[in-house]
C-alpha cells in the first residue's frame, strides 16, 4: 500500500480536510488562480480557449499559424484549486477509482464540474458554484458528508457498481454544460439508470419498467410518488431514445409546453435526491418535493445530520 497523491480544480471554495485517510487542501496559489479565473468568466461559465492550427518550424522553434484555422477547442484543462490525498491506498488506477468517486462527490455537493488538473474536460464549466445543485451545505459540513459517501461508495459489492455511481455523478456535473433541453434530459436519465444499478434497484426489482423503477426508487428512497409526471417523463424518455422525438417535434424545435422546459430540471432534482438519500442513509428526505424549482431546497443541519428545508412537504 501507498499514499496516492492527485491535484483537481477548480473548486472555488477553499474547504478542506486536513487529516485522516483522506486529505484535501486547497493549493497555495488558491487565491490568485480564482481571481484570474474570475476575468475569464463569461456568463458564469469558463469556455475552452481558441486554438488553431500551424507548422512548427524546426530551425527557429517558432510555431506559424495556419490562415483561417482560428476555433474554439472542444476541451480545456482547469487549473488545480486542491490536492488530493488517499493514505493507504491499494487501488492500481485511483483516478479511475476512489479518487474519481472524491472529486466528482465533491463536484456534486458544490453544484459545479470538476476534473483532475492534468486530465482534459470538455465543453464549459460552470463557474457560478451550486447553480445547478439542490444540496445547501455550510462548508463546515463538507467533511462529514464526504466521510460518510466514501463509506458508502466503498461498501458497494463490486467494482461495477462503484464505477456506475462514480460516472453518475461525472454525467451528472456534465449535464450543466449542456444547452438544449432534449440533451439535459438524456444525461440526467443517462444518471438515473446508471443509479438504479449501482444503488442495487436492479439487483433487487429486476428488469422492471421505467415509469416502474422510477416509482420504486421514489418509494425505497422516501421521494414523493408522482404518478403523472413520472408518466411524462417516461414519454419523453421514449419517444427521444426510439424515436429522435422530443415533445412531439424535432430536437430543438421551439413551441414546447413548461412541463417540457422543466423536465430535466425536475429529473435532475429526483437524481439528486436519490443520491444524497442513498449515501447518508437518512430518513429526514421523506415527501421530498423533487418537482419545485428555485434554489437549493435540501439543507443539511448539523444539529440532527439529517436534511431538511422547504423541500420537505
Amino acid at each position: 500500500m501507498a499514499d496516492f497523491t492527485c491535484e483537481f480544480g477548480f473548486l472555488k471554495e477553499s474547504f478542506e480536510i486536513p487529516s485522516g485517510p483522506i486529505s484535501i487542501l486547497p493549493v497555495r496559489e488558491h487565491s490568485e488562480r480564482l481571481s484570474y479565473l474570475k476575468q475569464q468568466v463569461v456568463s458564469d461559465f469558463i469556455y475552452c480557449p481558441i486554438v488553431s492550427t500551424g507548422v512548427l518550424d524546426r530551425d527557429t522553434g517558432t510555431f506559424n499559424k495556419l490562415p483561417g484555422t482560428e476555433r474554439g477547442s472542444d476541451m480545456l484543462r482547469m487549473p488545480a484549486s486542491h490536492t488530493l490525498t488517499i493514505s493507504g491506498c491499494t487501488e492500481d488506477d485511483p483516478k479511475r477509482g476512489a479518487a474519481a468517486f472524491l472529486v466528482h462527490f465533491i463536484a456534486f455537493i458544490y453544484g459545479t464540474r470538476l476534473q483532475f488538473s492534468d486530465w482534459w474536460v470538455d465543453g464549459k464549466v460552470p463557474f457560478k458554484n451550486r447553480q445547478g445543485t439542490d444540496v445547501g451545505v455550510m462548508d463546515s459540513d463538507v467533511k462529514e458528508i464526504v466521510k460518510a459517501a466514501c463509506l458508502k461508495w466503498s461498501s458497494l459489492p463490486s467494482n461495477e457498481m462503484r464505477a456506475a455511481f462514480t460516472n453518475a455523478l461525472f454525467f451528472h456535473g456534465k449535464m450543466l454544460s449542456t444547452d438544449w433541453e432534449w440533451e439535459k434530459f438524456l444525461i440526467e436519465y443517462i444518471v438515473f439508470d446508471a443509479l438504479w444499478f449501482a444503488t442495487g434497484l436492479k439487483s433487487r426489482f429486476g428488469d422492471v419498467k421505467h415509469k416502474e423503477r422510477l416509482r420504486r426508487a421514489a418509494s425505497e428512497y422516501r421521494l414523493c410518488v408522482i404518478e403523472e409526471r413520472f408518466k411524462e417523463l417516461v414519454d419523453l424518455r421514449n419517444d427521444l431514445f426510439h424515436q429522435c422525438i422530443w415533445a412531439e417535434r424535432m430536437p430543438g424545435e421551439a413551441g414546447k409546453s413548461m412541463s417540457v422546459a422543466y423536465a430535466p430540471w425536475h429529473l435532475r432534482r429526483f437524481n439528486s435526491v436519490l443520491i444524497l438519500s442513498f449515501v447518508t442513509e437518512t430518513e429526514a428526505l421523506e415527501s421530498y418535493n423533487w418537482t419545485s424549482l428555485g434554489g437549493p431546497l435540501i439543507f443539511f443541519d448539523r444539529n440532527t445530520s439529517t436534511w431538511r428545508g422547504p423541500g420537505l412537504l
